[in-house]
């Protein structure tokens, strides 16, 4: 099953990282923990995702973060 317009309406709602990440478990828990087919051509390569993301100063790259001996986090840059 493909995005519904009314998903999609809710992924382009969001205005914070908790947002994005709760619509889009909602998305997955109609599709047994899967993002619908149409996902990546609809939301990734049009640019719409990161459209959505930045506009709360987020993106869709990936972070790798290590743990320092000081318990504190760093963000690898490759």
């Amino acid at each position: 099953m493909n995005l519904t317009p009314e998903e999609l309406g809710r992924l382009k709602a969001c205005k914070s990282d908790e947002e994005w990440n709760a619509a889009c478990d909602a998305v997955k828990a109609t599709r047994n923990g899967d993002y619908p087919p149409d996902w990546w051509p609809v939301m990734k390569l049009s640019g719409l995702m990161d459209q959505i993301l930045g506009s709360f100063g987020s993106d869709s790259d990936i972070h790798l973060l290590v743990w320092q001996p000081d318990g504190t986090m760093r963000e690898i840059k490759p």
